[in-house]
């Protein structure tokens, strides 16, 4: 079974692609302009050995003309289409459809909005006229067609799931909830935690780590989606005034609300007990995921993405929002997280936390026995090739998604 991986949103793809080679499995990955560009989107943000060069089973495109209009160069799609099936992204389905069987894995906007909307851009902007028209009338008809043509949807973010999708879409019995996979080995367990903050800042004993975008005033959201920060630092503002010894780390990736982020933090007076550090790759990560106490997510949405389980994995405690009747709905059971809404309910637990740390051993050594037996490569791959046994070979038993989850 020869499978191409079209895209590497996140090296999603690529960790997919590297887990079903090591089972037999002839997986290839095509690198395309949209990838090359961002660092988060090449490999070798995942594994370092790789910006030495890339194995011959990772393909890289390059393009003269502007991506809006082309994805995949035309010269590349011989090559793409030769296999048994590719699993690629919303957007780039398009120069696949009708020529070889096709599943679309999207990780966001791809599939709640770019399908339905057009970008905000100002009016003002030279640029309007041509992306109005280029999207209106290319893209969100290009995307829709793609999704009701594909052999089925595979879905890892359970908060993507929504009604309108289910509905304008047409995806009835094509979504399959396969789960988003990590590396559990490379993100390994550490019962005990790390001095990589303690040794940087010793006047701190108890470390709250967040790795989110800055993503959360009504402009910028409506644009990006949410990470509902402000409720992190609302919380830690009521949990700081007692426990002057806890140090919130964040990331700074220079995203479009940092500076509001900023302001909210000294207005709340909490800046003294903040501290910003600059981006990193993902290999490099896993040493503050076994330095942190404490790992937080998002807020918004209700379900995780792959940092959530890679802290998990690495036996950092996450404390986030999560939707707990859609995610028994799906996997039948609820992952073990510390699950919060309110800055309140945040700092409570944050405090009870605080004051039982071994406590907190306890939720770590349960969250990694939720990845290892949900998410891992293993655990992952052996779906994704049920599945795609399923529709090479036309047997239609894979299981689908109930439309429930939608409502």
């Amino acid at each position: 079974m020869r499978i191409h991986f079209v895209g590497n949103v996140c090296n999603n793809h690529y960790v997919f692609a590297k887990g079903l080679r090591s089972m037999g499995v002839d997986a290839h990955l095509f690198l395309t302009p949209f990838d090359l560009p961002c660092a988060q989107h090449r490999p070798e943000s995942e594994d370092s050995e790789l910006s030495k060069g890339y194995p011959d089973w990772i393909h890289t495109m390059s393009q003269s003309i502007p991506r809006p209009i082309v994805s995949i160069p035309r010269k590349y799609l011989s090559e793409i289409l030769a296999c048994d099936l590719v699993d690629t992204h919303g957007n780039h389905a398009y120069h696949i459809r009708n020529k070889v069987p096709y599943v679309i894995h999207p990780y966001g906007a791809d599939f709640y909005d770019l399908p339905f909307i057009i970008p905000e851009y100002s009016r003002l902007d030279i640029r309007f006229p041509f992306i109005f028209f280029q999207h209106h009338f290319f893209t969100k008809r290009r995307f829709r067609q793609n999704y009701s043509d594909a052999s089925a949807i595979i879905m890892g973010h359970y908060d993507r799931l929504w009604k309108q999708g289910y509905e304008k879409l047409l995806l009835s019995k094509k979504i399959a909830p396969i789960p988003l996979s990590i590396d559990t080995d490379k993100f390994s367990f550490c019962a005990n935690r790390g001095d990589v903050f303690r040794k940087k800042y010793p006047k701190f004993k108890f470390f709250i780590f967040q790795t989110a975008r800055q993503v959360w005033t009504p402009k910028t959201v409506k644009r990006l989606g949410s990470k509902r920060n402000d409720i992190l630092f609302k919380g830690f503002s009521i949990f700081a005034q007692a426990h002057k010894d806890a140090l919130l780390v964040l990331v700074d990736k220079g995203d479009p609300d940092i500076d509001k982020s900023k302001t909210l933090i000294r207005e709340l007076g909490i800046q003294d007990s903040v501290i910003w550090i600059e981006s990193m790759k993902r290999y490099e990560l896993i040493k503050y995921l076994h330095s942190c106490d404490l790992f937080i997510d998002s807020f918004a949405t209700g379900g995780h993405g792959c940092t959530a389980l890679e802290a998990m994995s690495c036996g950092a405690p996450v404390m986030m929002y999560l939707n707990s009747k859609r995610y028994n709905q799906i996997l039948g059971e609820t992952p073990p997280l510390i699950n919060v809404k309110t800055p309140e309910a945040l700092a409570e637990k944050m405090a009870y936390y605080y004051k039982h740390q071994d406590k907190l051993r306890d939720v770590a050594i349960k969250q990694r026995d939720f990845v290892e037996r949900r998410h891992s490569l293993n655990a992952v791959c052996g779906e994704l090739i049920k599945l795609y046994e399923d529709i090479i070979k036309g047997q239609n038993k894979y299981h689908y998604i109930d439309q429930q989850a939608f409502l």
